[in-house]
């Protein structure tokens, strides 16, 4: 502090510069926060002792409902001022100059429990902050609902319809309150339920949701029930043979093929819960006192990990379901299969254990029958049935705290892993290929367009997914070639796309890329020209990326998706 005093006349702003953290950090968090400042330098304190005691993987946390925690210290602040300290605070939780998101998700927006509006003036500030900063971390979501004000939604158009730039995920905050009632949060609660990752509906301060804790690909079980128990992959018996399910051999089993389905599912779940209560009961050994105690657990006494009597109010955990397209479309291509008679069920399975190498025909005729995504009866039935059953069987497994399993469809890019470690399907998908993201088509099937997509999704019964779900929409810019200004395309996105999606007891969660295949392509081929910063924000689930650092397959995922878009 001397030294700083005998410094040149023009560097007295940065000596103030640091006077100020100085005494800011003296302030808080032990003295509490008096201005904004303050308040964004004791949340980067407080966060970062969070991270380091959960290490070494601490980064999906709920961050919480940012603009709501913030508004009363804004004060006296000016709009500039703010959004200059906010931006600070985003800065804080990059990590490095072009990192891998990491799932921290600010939220800003929402309603409460008597459905009045919760914006402020934080929420547009910290708008203008991501809109001016740009960068990969943190992630964004809004929560909307019917008396949101246009001028939020307004605010959207300069992120949605600048190419390269981050995007909000959204979320329906009508029907959020519904699925959380369901699962057993208080009402006085709900209004600041958060996200914990990517959108893992949770509550600020009170839950302990152990999000990630178990993973189920419903496709691999497919694959290990056509094939007597073996992977098609590795030739290892994984599951449960055609004897040990009580069948004779794969006439029988494609006879009663969704039964067959159900038993293997039944038996992996049972191993899955197993190896994820390990995992619970070894994490408990190794407390987290920071954490315990900005979560409540001063009150209770206990630590937040405890399995026997965790000490948060909320607690639980989480399964990640994938594959639901494609099975929903091997069920139904089966029964087309056996009703038509053109194939025997000796032809189906070693068409699938020769990944339909030679086998041209039967691949077309599995290709060409009905898929989810179309607005079509029988796909979409089945859809609807392996859903809610799986969401069922999942939800009633219990932790070491007898808490339940919460189920989630979600697939952050590891609908592109699980895919590679899944043979061939009836669906007519080759061996190694992606499987459905989330709660969405597989790319290419949904062939009716966007409008048949959503009246399919919205079948779905979105109160089973209490632990959440992936689902993503890709737009073409030609889509909003007549408005004119961000605003009115905003505007235009909530008419035709957000008013049919979130109305009523449909989505609570989506996301959108408003892009070009064709401009992706050119972006990878000639990225200085194209975005000559070296930054080209896309968003995967709940987290911005960037473009041109990603694995060439999920590259290759993201302009798919794009290319099968209806304008």
């Amino acid at each position: 502090a001397a030294e700083l005093k005998v410094v040149r006349q023009d560097d007295k702003a940065e000596v103030e510069r640091l006077d100020l953290i100085e005494k800011s950090c003296r302030q808080v968090p032990a003295h509490g926060a008096t201005n904004l400042h303050e308040a964004l330098q004791a949340y980067a304190l407080l966060w970062q002792c969070m991270c380091l005691e959960q290490a070494p993987n601490p980064y999906a946390f709920s961050t919480g409902n940012l603009d709501r925690v913030f508004q009363p210290y804004l004060k006296d602040s000016s709009f500039e001022e703010a959004v200059a300290l906010s931006r600070h605070l985003l800065t804080f939780f990059m990590v490095g100059a072009r990192c891998w998101a990491i799932s921290q998700n600010l939220l800003l927006g929402g309603r409460d429990q008597h459905g009045n509006d919760l914006t402020c003036d934080m929420t547009y500030i910290l708008l203008e902050a991501f809109k001016r900063s740009n960068c990969p971390q943190p992630a964004l979501s809004l929560k909307l609902h019917k008396n949101t004000p246009v001028k939020l939604i307004e605010a959207t158009g300069a992120f949605y319809f600048t190419p390269g730039h981050s995007t909000p995920s959204l979320f329906n905050d009508d029907m959020l309150f519904a699925l959380l009632r369901k699962k057993g949060i208080a009402e006085k609660d709900i209004q600041d339920a958060a996200i914990a990752g990517c959108q893992e509906p949770l509550i600020m301060g009170k839950e302990n949701g152990n999000t990630t804790n178990s993973w189920l690909n419903l496709a691999k079980i497919l694959e290990l029930t056509l094939n007597d128990g073996k992977s098609l992959i590795s030739g290892s018996k994984l599951g449960r043979a055609w004897s040990e399910l009580g069948y004779n051999g794969i006439e029988e089993v494609l006879a009663n093929l969704e039964e067959a389905f159900w038993k293997q599912t039944q038996n992996a779940v049972d191993e899955m819960v197993k190896a994820a209560n390990a995992c619970t009961s070894v994490l408990a050994t190794v407390p987290a006192p920071f954490c315990s105690v900005l979560l409540g657990c001063l009150e209770s006494g206990h630590d937040m990990r405890e399995t026997k009597e965790p000490g948060v109010k909320y607690q639980g955990s989480g399964c990640l379901i994938h594959g639901l397209s494609v099975i929903a479309d091997s069920l139904v291509a089966v029964k087309r299969l056996l009703e038509s008679k053109a194939f025997s069920p000796q032809e189906m399975l070693e068409a699938l254990q020769k990944d339909f190498t030679g086998c041209d025909s039967l691949k077309e005729f599995l290709v060409s029958q009905p898929k989810y995504g179309n607005n079509l009866e029988e796909s979409d039935a089945v859809a609807i049935r392996i859903a809610s059953k799986i969401s069922k069987i999942i939800y009633a497994k219990k932790n070491p705290s007898g808490k339940p399993f919460q189920p989630d469809f979600s697939t952050p890019s590891t609908h592109l892993l699980y895919g590679y470690w899944t043979g061939a399907t009836p669906d007519g998908r080759n061996a190694r290929q992606m499987l459905g993201y989330g709660i969405d088509p597989r790319p290419g099937l949904a062939t009716r367009g966007l409008q048949e997509r959503i009246l399919s999704a919205r079948k779905l019964d979105f109160l089973d997914f209490t632990g959440g779900y992936a689902s993503h929409i890709g737009l073409t810019p030609s889509l909003f070639a007549q408005t004119k200004t961000p605003e009115e395309k905003a505007m235009f996105l909530k008419e035709r796309v957000l008013a049919p999606l979130f109305n009523g007891n449909g989505p609570f969660y989506v996301y959108f890329n408003v892009d070009k295949a064709d401009h992706l392509k050119k972006v990878l081929k000639n990225p200085k020209e194209y975005a000559p910063s070296g930054i080209y924000i896309m968003r995967i689930h709940g987290t911005f990326v960037n473009f041109l650092d990603l694995s060439p397959a999920i590259q290759q995922d993201i302009i798919q998706r794009l290319e099968n878009t209806a304008a």
